[in-house]
């Protein structure tokens, strides 16, 4: 994992993100909004410091030990053919991602299958796995083929499924103090895959996680701060860069 590029206004984002109140991870867990609707924006890591100044006092941060930037690694699968991120890429109504997601300083590690639903909201099956190591595909495979993964809307066989590309980044996550509402700020991006690895270190990537569409503050801040909101997935992203032969769209 490629260690986060330490500048001014990264440290500046760090001092304004501990003026928030802290939130434990068990107050957190009462808002996990495994099924939600959730909007993307693009906001580059400069503004990060008025951002985290103000979500005050509205939102609070996650806080461990005074933590409050966490290290995630996320091994993505898809078939030799890239069908899965095709699905996405055509748009199609209802797909699903899978994944092994590493939340590196808890050492927990879980199997997640994340899913787009006609009407647009997300849903998130996951399976607890142990941590540690690199994923084993034939394991992975063969337990998409139980609970709770037996209805994915999957377009071909587990066994079809490899892993794809790697996405390693820092996330910090805030929460309402009024409502049911989670935000995630991720930055320090890179991708790896067959050899090859990028990285962004200037952009952060802001998803408001909601029980259903509504008004907020976060909203009203990214909108003053110039935020771009964007159809945006990390693991396209990946893709797009690093297998240049797949169509890239958007990205």
């Amino acid at each position: 994992m490629i260690a986060p590029m330490l500048t001014t206004g990264t440290v500046s984002a760090t001092e304004s993100l501990h003026t928030l109140e802290a939130l434990s991870l068990e107050t957190l867990a009462r808002v996990s909004l495994l099924d939600r609707v959730d909007r993307k924006y693009l906001i580059e890591t400069s503004r990060l410091a008025d951002f985290y100044s103000a979500c005050h006092p509205a939102y609070a941060a996650l806080d461990i030990g005074g933590a409050r930037r966490f290290a995630y690694s996320t091994l993505y699968f898809d078939t030799v053919g890239f069908q899965l991120y095709r699905d996405h890429m055509v748009g199609k109504p209802r797909r699903c991602k899978i994944r092994v997601r590493d939340y590196v300083d808890s050492r927990s590690r879980f199997l997640e299958a994340k899913i787009k639903a006609a009407d647009g909201r997300t849903s998130k099956l996951r399976l607890t796995m142990p941590f540690g190591g690199e994923p084993d595909p034939s394991g992975i495979r063969h337990l998409l083929t139980g609970a709770p993964f037996a209805a994915l809307p999957l377009s071909m066989k587990p066994d079809d499924l490899r892993p794809a590309v790697g996405v390693a980044y820092q996330r910090t996550t805030l929460a309402s103090q009024h409502t049911e509402e989670r935000i995630t700020i991720d930055t320090a991006l890179s991708w790896w895959s067959g050899g090859q690895r990028i990285q962004c270190q200037d952009l952060a990537v802001v998803e408001v996680k909601q029980n259903e569409s509504m008004c907020s503050p976060v909203l009203d801040v990214l909108r003053r701060l110039g935020a771009r909101q964007v159809a945006i997935s990390k693991y396209c992203v990946g893709l797009a860069v690093l297998a240049p032969e797949l169509p890239a769209g958007m990205y």
